[in-house]
């Protein structure tokens, strides 16, 4: 019935509960149906008698609130050492720098706003290599100026792809 099974987890503890004679519970994601399982497995003289329960939501739930405690924790660290560096330009750039470890993100920079909330400018991340020294751009220009001027995220795994880059 389930090919895939081969070498997987299920196998493994499937085995284990029919040599051992011992009831096995685990959880496992099933490739070919992309949904994770808890899975009970019962040995009798017979066989073995096998429950699955889709928890994919509560996987997808799990990954999420691991995320946001990772944000959390990150906003705490930045939070705690404010009161301890005086020059903001270090405070941003260790701000940049903690978000690119946390997260693995390829690049991360920080932009500010002027005081017209017309331009966006360069301050702090690993800007430096991608842009040039005083780098500037308008609002209404390119990715980081529509999610400045929109307030929200553009996932882009080839930048070069979105139709809002600019070079």
């Amino acid at each position: 019935e389930f090919s895939a099974v081969g070498r997987s987890k299920f196998n493994s503890q499937f085995r284990r509960a029919m040599t051992r004679q011992i009831t096995v519970e685990f959880e496992e994601y099933y490739e070919p149906f992309q949904t994770w399982f808890k899975v009970h497995a019962y040995p009798y003289s017979d066989g073995l008698s096998v429950y699955f329960r889709d928890v994919t939501g509560r996987k997808q739930a799990e990954a999420i609130l691991t995320q946001r405690a990772a944000q959390l924790a990150l906003i705490n660290d930045i939070g705690s050492k404010i009161a301890a560096v005086l020059n903001l330009d270090s405070l941003l750039n260790r701000a940049a720098r903690l978000m690119h470890e946390t997260f693995n993100y390829h690049h991360v920079a920080l932009f500010l706003l002027d005081q017209d909330r017309a331009r966006l400018m360069a301050i702090a991340g690993s800007y430096q290599s991608f842009f040039p020294p005083n780098h500037t751009q308008l609002m209404s220009q390119g990715i980081i100026g529509w999610v400045a001027s929109h307030g929200e995220k553009i996932v882009a795994n080839d930048v070069s792809q979105e139709p809002r880059y600019i070079t």
